[in-house]
């Protein structure tokens, strides 16, 4: 599952409980004690593409989920990106640009950092692709506008694959990811700064 602050609620999406992969939608709002309740908000159900292990950005008014799998008797199937229209309350599937999903790399437990101007950076999450089937430390951008990936080369020491990383972006424009997973034995306690103007 994931959750994305959508204004003073709290939108959690999908998941899966050990058992299927949720199509639930699910809004919190504050309390006013410190605590969440339950908003009586009816949304349909993300029956388009239950998935675990998606991220989730507000772009344009727009809630998106960004990649996350869903697990089938014929393997993993790696989700399309589909963004709920919070006004009319309907799912839609982004379009990608003629040859983008050939150049754009499916993934779980990615980043996604809203960079503006209908542009959302991926970072790390983890493929199944290549032959030693790790963590990625690649990075892309997907203009959700026009469906149009570009692919981020991330320069720097000391950063490794990660798949259930966080990144947030700042007001100064700089972007900080942090944890992870390596795949095997160990989570990751670092944090990085990513720098696309460098």
């Amino acid at each position: 599952m994931h959750a994305t602050t959508v204004g003073d609620r709290v939108f959690v999406t999908g998941g899966f409980d050990g058992a299927e992969h949720l199509e639930k939608v699910e809004v919190y709002r504050p309390d006013g004690s410190g605590g969440l309740v339950v908003e009586n908000m009816p949304l349909p159900k993300l029956s388009v593409a239950p998935r675990s292990l998606h991220s989730s950005v507000v772009v344009d008014g727009k809630l998106y989920l960004i990649g996350g799998e869903m697990y089938t008797y014929s393997g993993t199937e790696f989700q399309p990106i589909v963004y709920l229209d919070l006004e009319k309350r309907v799912w839609e599937q982004v379009r990608l640009g003629s040859g983008e999903a050939e150049k754009m790399t499916r993934r779980a437990g990615a980043a996604s950092v809203d960079m503006g101007d209908g542009k959302v950076l991926l970072f790390g999450g983890w493929s199944h692709a290549g032959e030693e089937n790790k963590p990625r430390v690649d990075a892309g951008i997907i203009n959700v506008r026009d469906g149009k990936w570009t692919d981020v080369e991330i320069k720097g020491s000391g950063i490794s694959g990660r798949a259930g990383v966080a990144a947030t972006r700042v007001a100064d424009g700089m972007i900080y990811a942090f944890g992870g997973w390596d795949g095997g034995f160990n989570f990751h306690k670092d944090m990085f700064e990513i720098n696309l103007d460098a």
